[in-house]
């Protein structure tokens, strides 16, 4: 348990990330279907066991014939407040996601179109972000000033087997390709293309095995065949048991339980361990985030190693 005290001296200190905790709570209301109606959420920064701050967050979901169509959520600080909206077409594929802020304006579109076979063909996003300075935000709070990102997701399916994805920015200039290789309707190889200008060059190549595991094993080389990415399982009597994630880098090693949901999280990155916690019902009600103990860190450092040599054969 932890002490409920603010320390006065927290303020004139200096304090390393190690110091830091922070767990999240979780309490749930249910429709007669099962449906979140509310999620209320608690927040608890601590430092050294002590609580130096707590923030609370109600979330109410909105449905129509089983379909979520609207999220708002009210925080503390009342410029953080949304609501989330969600549109879909006749076969029940998201069309449409809008983000109003608490001001009423709209900073994140999201339409989605598809053919007639429900395919999706085409994807455009428009986000809206704030890009004044913190000493302009603090002398002006009330003017936003908006910057514009606009990009827009092309979908090819020439066959069943091979698709494309194309994403082009506001200007109408691809900026990425990725193709996608499929074989008894899995993905098997994914190939990934830049542009510098109207030149298409391939940046990398991603495979996936799935002797092990039903959803895949993966392995990302780069142009020269140096690795950039890997996935990989561990399996016990049968059920997925373990991941590690790599990427450069970075490390993440991830736990499961019975039913598959993430029970710990091992973010070697920034040496931060995230334990949760779920109801009968497979919702989350805890996220406990902490240092990762050096012993831990330590232990696990010839696993990164031999990681990081296995993604490089």
């Amino acid at each position: 348990m932890f002490s409920c005290k603010k320390n006065p001296d927290d303020s004139e200190q200096s304090y390393l990330p190690q110091d830091r905790t922070t767990r999240e709570i979780h309490n749930y209301t249910y429709d007669k279907d099962g449906k979140i109606l509310n999620d209320r959420q608690v927040t608890y920064h601590l430092l050294r066991d002590v609580i130096t701050d707590t923030t609370k967050t109600l979330s109410e979901y909105s449905y129509e014939r089983g379909k979520l169509i609207k999220i708002k959520v009210d925080e503390d600080i009342p410029e953080q407040s949304l609501i989330k909206i969600f549109r879909y077409n006749a076969i029940d594929s998201l069309t449409l996601e809008l983000w109003i802020e608490h001001n009423g304006d709209t900073t994140y579109i999201s339409k989605t179109d598809f053919d007639e076979r429900g395919n999706r063909v085409l994807e455009k996003t428009q986000r809206l972000w704030d890009k004044r300075t913190f000493n302009e935000m603090i002398k002006e709070p009330n003017k936003i000033i908006y910057d514009t990102l606009f990009s827009w997701k092309e979908y090819d399916f020439e066959s069943n087997n091979h698709f494309r994805t194309r994403a082009k920015n506001k200007f109408g200039e691809v900026e990425w390709e990725a193709l996608y290789f499929y074989e008894n309707g899995k993905n098997i190889r994914t190939e990934l293309y830049n542009f510098l200008g109207t030149i298409k060059y391939l940046h990398s190549t991603q495979t996936y095995d799935y002797s092990k595991y039903s959803k895949g094993e993966y392995k990302t080389i780069d142009k020269d065949g140096l690795p950039i990415e890997s996935f990989s399982v561990e399996l016990r009597n049968g059920k997925l048991y373990k991941s590690t994630w790599t990427y450069d880098s970075y490390l993440t090693i991830l736990f499961y339980d019975d039913s598959g949901k993430i029970i710990k999280d091992l973010d070697f990155s920034f040496q931060r361990v995230y334990e949760y916690k779920y109801d009968s019902r497979g919702n989350k009600v805890e996220v406990f985030e902490y240092p990762m103990p050096d012993s831990e860190f330590n232990n696990q450092y010839k696993a990164m190693t031999n990681v990081l040599k296995t993604a490089q054969n």
